[in-house]
């Protein structure tokens, strides 16, 4: 049985360290190419992940991150790129399941061998959560956009209107100008 004053192997905290350090660098930069420091993101999260699952096994936060992971690439990327960080994800876990399930891998941290059909079942729980919520946060994400579309036409017609509000101001003042320059005002 594993106690909570049980440290992780040093090479673990090292390499968690890092990729927060990483993450937190991508995160606050601003110069670089969106997708460039995104997928950087991305992969520096996938490998934490996996470092968490090597340490912890399932009682990690690695599965949150797999599930997590996918939606920051839809919305930051795109859908598509949203589909592919969830297979990213799903093939990692799956690879994470079959060397538990082959005996080839035990956590670091772990008391016990988290048995195989667990990893099964929580694997099969993330494809049940990470499907749909992909699926409702992709048609959110469009609805937005097309929004945001809407409201810049809206924008662009109430910004025309104002100017032929001033022209036909102009036109009104000026024709009232003229009209008492003939009467003689």
């Amino acid at each position: 049985v594993r106690t909570e004053s049980e440290a992780l192997p040093r090479g673990l905290r090292l390499t968690a360290l890092t990729l927060f350090v990483l993450v937190a660098v991508l995160a606050a930069a601003r110069s670089g190419s969106l997708a460039v420091r995104t997928w950087g993101f991305i992969a520096a999260l996938l490998t934490l992940a996996a470092v968490m699952l090597a340490a912890r096994g399932l009682e990690s936060g690695g599965r949150l991150l797999l599930m997590v992971l996918p939606l920051f690439a839809s919305v930051l990327l795109g859908p598509r790129r949203g589909y592919a960080a969830a297979a990213m994800s799903l093939a990692l876990y799956a690879g994470a399941t079959l060397l538990v399930a082959g005996g080839h891998w035990v956590p670091a941290a772990s008391g016990e061998t988290d048995p195989a059909s667990l990893w099964v079942l929580q694997g099969a729980l993330l494809v049940v959560v990470t499907v749909p919520v992909m699926v409702l946060v992709n048609q959110f994400v469009d609805r937005l956009r097309r929004a945001l579309v809407v409201e810049q036409e809206a924008k662009d017609r109430l910004v025309q209107a104002e100017q032929e509000r001033r022209t036909l101001e102009r036109a009104l003042l000026e024709t009232g100008a003229r009209e008492r320059r003939a009467v003689g005002h």
